[in-house]
């Protein structure tokens, strides 16, 4: 009975023996990592192929976007700017991770994958940092404002208080003035000593009236 290596062994010399053969009619072409259709006869003398090539039509377009885009990194020396973003990168990635497609890549084209990957997970972590730095100083700012509001509404309080202090004062003040004048007015206009002066008069001459004819030259 034959091991699994040397069935797989087999299976690839008969490949590369059928790829030799449709190379030499000039159906295929093959370089050192692809092998691209040269011909449309192929697909239709061949249904199997055919049906292979509809059922994963959307697969074999994303691979060739793919094997272009590695190109065009590759040619300008790996700039990061040219690799695979956002929905193309999505695309791909699913592509890939379906059905073994990841083994059908080239080492460029791996290569060109894997760095995809990497720098859309820089990218979304530098943004991760960027939302959390602008949430620190949103927080900031809200705190800021909230300190600001109280103390603002402290002063305008103590302002308020100061105020009403200042209008009673005054108000008394001129209370006190206005009894003030009033007295002296009442005073103005009536020459009689007060009561209580005339009180203590009256009692002064009393108590020092001599009896008999002799009378207080004060009280007349």
């Amino acid at each position: 009975m034959r091991c699994g290596a040397e069935q797989e062994a087999d299976r690839t010399a008969a490949v590369s023996l059928i790829l030799e053969h449709l190379a030499r009619a000039r159906l295929v072409t093959i370089d050192e990592e692809t092998i691209e259709l040269a011909h449309e006869a192929l697909i239709t003398a061949w249904p199997r192929l055919r049906a292979w090539i509809e059922e994963d039509r959307g697969g074999i377009l994303a691979h060739r976007r793919l094997t272009d885009a590695a190109t065009v990194w590759d040619h300008h020396e790996r700039d990061p700017g040219t690799l695979y973003r956002g929905t193309r990168l999505a695309v791909i990635r699913e592509w890939a991770e379906r059905a073994g497609h990841r083994e059908e890549l080239t080492p460029l084209e791996r290569d060109f994958f894997g760095e995809s990957i990497a720098a859309e997970e820089r990218e979304r972590a530098v943004a991760a940092r960027r939302t959390r730095h602008l949430r620190y100083l949103v927080a900031g700012l809200a705190l800021l404002l909230t300190l600001a509001t109280a103390f603002g509404a402290m002063a305008v309080n103590q302002r308020h208080r100061a105020l009403r202090s200042q209008e009673a004062a005054l108000s008394r003040q001129l209370a006190a003035g206005f009894r003030e004048g009033l007295a002296c007015r009442s005073r103005s206009a009536d020459p009689v000593l007060p009561v209580s002066a005339q009180a203590r008069h009256s009692g002064t001459c009393e108590g020092s009236r001599p009896r008999g004819r002799f009378r207080c030259s004060r009280c007349g």
